[in-house]
């Protein structure tokens, strides 16, 4: 295949795949070609215009592209002829393939472009290695990327729906002898997301006394830190002798675990990007029925109502009931069953009303789930009725006189001694003769003396 001097354009042979589809002749609109034709790309070494004389002897501009690449750690280079037509669309003119490492650069003669152009402003993302526009020309093939000209010195690059890779440095480069550009830093910031296919399931649960691990994993720019905090603001225990109101870490780590530690533990993610998120995780620590009883011998008379009390705890939670002998005791006219659960405790209480000698005896309070049962037993005697206290009789004093306070002169009266004066009576048959006194409480009486 005879190939003209001045149209050739040497390329490495990986590069054969990717450019096969030019062929000689054909022009191609540098917009049309495929996002993936810039990825290998390593860096723009060169993006300036440059004079040369054509075939006639007249002076005209043409635009020199050079990508460097590395194949196999060695340089390479990559050559793009492009021209500029009067709608300012760059095309590429030639993509010859040829086997071997690329050698010099050799001018061709181009139709001519405006020979007044001054400057050409490109935009690349260095971290993605890839060329993003030319002049007023969008190059990748990216629908997101655009570019805007207020006519006079400011080139913008507009970048819609920013994502996670679009992070990284921008360089601004102007054609200018020497070249001169502008780098600047895209930092794209994600609020935190937690990955509940890398965390611990909401609801888990455990036997006592054993060890579990809750894990939280969560993504977002800047990394987030994930911290651990109990919903109902009790401490953390991390062992025997360590606790905390907050830990930091992906993964929990609980030894031992009891059965206080059961309960609703939050995985926080927070990277300085609002929202900050959450994720609550259940734990249920499991473990077999246990039975308090506060009174285990109750007393009261026949006729009065009296009410016992047993506590358990189990997880899960328990089947409670209440056995009278061999029979079970259901809510009646007799008798009143109430059971206050909170959390894995429960308060079972039995009121049994008007007692009568039946009533009498041991009574089992039960508590039975998957894991085990336990009674505690309660007896309840006849206890005699209380007869009502006697009455205390109390002396009321005079309220002339106090008899915690007595004058130094005077003797307290006695009770039986106190008289009062009473009018003068006759009596039956005769004129009333020396004193007339009635005992009764009072200051003491006085002779009372009479007259015919």
């Amino acid at each position: 295949m005879s190939l003209k001097k001045n149209n050739l354009l040497f390329v490495p042979q990986d590069y054969y795949n990717v450019i096969k589809k030019c062929r000689k002749g054909n022009n191609f609109i540098l917009n049309e070609m495929k996002q993936e034709d810039f990825i290998s790309t390593r860096f723009l070494e060169d993006a300036v215009f440059k004079r040369v004389k054509n075939s006639n002897g007249e002076t005209i501009n043409w635009l020199k592209i050079c990508w460097m690449r590395f194949l196999r750690n060695e340089p390479y280079k990559i050559f793009y002829k492009i021209s500029m037509d009067e709608n300012a669309e760059f095309k590429i003119l030639d993509l010859l393939p040829r086997r071997g490492r690329p050698r010099k650069f050799e001018n061709i003669v181009l139709t001519p472009l405006y020979k007044n152009i001054r400057q050409i402003v490109a935009w690349i993302h260095v971290g993605r290695q890839m060329l993003l526009t030319i002049h007023k020309h969008v190059v990748v093939k990216v629908p997101r990327f655009s570019v805007s000209h207020d006519n006079q010195k400011t080139w913008l690059l507009h970048i819609n729906s920013v994502q996670q890779d679009d992070r990284g440095y921008y360089m601004c480069q102007v054609n200018t002898n020497p070249m001169i550009s502008q780098v600047g830093f895209l930092q794209v910031v994600v609020p935190p997301n937690i990955l509940d296919s890398l965390s611990t399931e909401s609801t888990v649960a455990v036997r006592e006394h054993q060890n579990i691990t809750l894990t939280c994993k969560a993504d977002g720019y800047p990394p987030p830190k994930l911290m651990w905090k109990r919903e109902d603001g009790q401490v953390i225990s991390l062992n025997k002798h360590h606790k905390v109101n907050l830990y930091d870490g992906e993964q929990l780590n609980l030894t031992r675990i009891t059965r206080s530690e059961m309960g609703a533990y939050l995985c926080i993610a927070t990277n300085g990007v609002p929202p900050t998120v959450s994720k609550r995780i259940t734990v249920d620590v499991e473990f077999s029925p246990m039975i308090f009883v506060p009174n285990q011998l109750v007393g009261a008379p026949t006729g009065t109502n009296v009410t016992i009390d047993c506590h358990t705890e189990a997880y899960p939670r328990a089947m409670s009931y209440w056995f009278l002998g061999d029979e079970m005791i259901l809510s009646n006219e007799k008798y009143a069953t109430n059971i206050m659960e909170n959390s894995y405790r429960a308060h079972m209480r039995l009121t049994i009303r008007n007692l009568t000698a039946s009533d009498f005896g041991s009574y089992r309070c039960i508590s039975k789930n998957s894991l085990g049962e336990t009674e505690g037993s309660i007896r309840l005697y006849r206890r005699p009725s209380t007869p009502p206290p006697a009455k205390r009789l109390t002396t009321v004093w005079p309220s002339s006189y106090n008899p915690y306070y007595p004058k130094r002169t005077e003797r307290p009266p006695q009770p039986s001694e106190e008289r009062v004066e009473r009018p003068e009576q006759k009596l039956r048959g005769g004129e009333s003769t020396g004193e007339a006194c009635i005992l009764s409480p009072g200051p003491p009486c006085f002779p009372v003396s009479s007259s015919s």
